[in-house]
C-alpha cells in the first residue's frame, strides 16, 4: 500500500469477543492503536469460532462484549471515541474512560476484514461462514468498507495442502494457520 509507516496491534490467539486483556474491545488493544493512524484495519473471529462466542443480536445496541456483534460494536465505537474526540462515548453502559484520546480529532479509516477459511477440517471449515458474514453486516450497518478474504481469495479446502501454514517454527503445518502463499495471495 506504499504507506510511510505501519504498526501491527495484532496478539495471536486473541478474539474479538469475551474478557481479558487480550479481547479487542478492551482498553489496553484499543490504545495500543497508534494516534498517528490514518487507517485501521480490524480482523477477527478466526478464534472467536474456534471458542464458540455466540454471535449475540446483529443490533447497533448490542454492547454486550462476551457476544462477536457486541464487542465488535464496542470496538468500533471505542476507535470511533479515541480518533473523533467525543464527548462520550455511544454506549451509556461502556466505560470509556480508560481510552486515550487524540489531542485533535481525525476521521480515520477503518476497514473490516472477514476470518480466513481455518483449513484443518470439514467442521472448522464450516465454522467460521458466520462470523464472516457477520463483519460483512457490521461494516454495511456502520458505513466501513469490508475485506471479505474469504469469499475473495481462493484460498479454500480443496488447497489445505497448498495453503497449510505453520505456527511457532513447528515442522508440521497445523491447516488454522496459513502459509506465506496464502497471505500474499
Amino acid at each position: 500500500f506504499r504507506f510511510e509507516q505501519t504498526t501491527n496491534c495484532g496478539s495471536g490467539g486473541t478474539r474479538v469477543a469475551g474478557s481479558g486483556d487480550k479481547a479487542f474491545w478492551q482498553d489496553i488493544r484499543v490504545n495500543s492503536v497508534d494516534i498517528d493512524s490514518d487507517i485501521i484495519f480490524i480482523m477477527g473471529g478466526t478464534n472467536d469460532a474456534l471458542n464458540g462466542i455466540a454471535m449475540g443480536e446483529c443490533d447497533i445496541s448490542n454492547c454486550d462484549t462476551n457476544t462477536f456483534y457486541g464487542a465488535y460494536n464496542v470496538l468500533i465505537s471505542k476507535l470511533i471515541y479515541k480518533f473523533y474526540k467525543l464527548e462520550t462515548g455511544y454506549y451509556a453502559d461502556i466505560d470509556y474512560s480508560g481510552v486515550t484520546q487524540v489531542e485533535t480529532a481525525k476521521p480515520v479509516k477503518i476497514f473490516l476484514i472477514t476470518p480466513p477459511y481455518m483449513l484443518s477440517s470439514n467442521l472448522q471449515y464450516e465454522k467460521t461462514p458466520s462470523f464472516e458474514e457477520a463483519v460483512v453486516e457490521i461494516g454495511k450497518r456502520l458505513g466501513c468498507p469490508v475485506c471479505d478474504i474469504r469469499a475473495n481469495s481462493d484460498v479454500n479446502l480443496f488447497l489445505a495442502d497448498y495453503y497449510a501454514g505453520y505456527r511457532n517454527n513447528n515442522p508440521e503445518p497445523d491447516f488454522v494457520h496459513l502459509s506465506e502463499e496464502a497471505h500474499h495471495h
